[in-house]
């Protein structure tokens, strides 16, 4: 008998709480499971919470997944994504892994964020969310 290979799909622990408010809040923003899926790098997010310090950028390389990504935001938005490099509440998804970032007033600041599951967490904790872009950009300051 041959051995036959599955598929199967997974949602990290971390964004289980955001998909089931999602589901609850916002219905009509959830995807089909597959929606979810950009290449090898998930669709909803990585691990990282707000309160969680930024690590500098040591990669030197650009993913040209991650320059298609962010050459599709105008200039300025670009500049500004590029200066903060990591989504503001899942801070180790680079901008772009994900598709073109979300970008959203926060204060009226504008923060950007590797994807709209992340959009709720941003807003609900406003001081948070632009304390944590000034770390990502202080930081890639420092990195380059």
């Amino acid at each position: 008998m041959a051995s036959q290979r599955q598929e199967v799909l997974v949602l990290l622990p971390s964004c289980v709480d955001e998909f089931v408010r999602m589901a609850k809040e916002e219905p009509d923003e959830v995807k089909e499971p597959q929606d979810y899926i950009q290449g090898e790098r998930g669709g909803m997010g990585g691990s990282k919470s707000v309160k969680e310090e930024p690590k500098p950028d040591s990669s030197a390389t650009v993913d040209p997944e991650v320059s298609a990504a962010l050459a599709k935001l105008n200039d300025t938005d670009r500049v500004v994504a590029e200066s903060q490099k990591f989504c503001a509440v899942m801070t180790d998804s680079v901008l772009g892994s994900m598709g073109t970032p979300v970008k959203v007033d926060v204060n009226g600041e504008p923060v950007f964020l590797c994807c709209k599951g992340c959009k709720s967490k941003a807003l609900r904790n406003p001081e948070e969310t632009l304390a944590m872009v000034a770390k990502l950009k202080a930081t890639n300051t420092v990195a380059r």
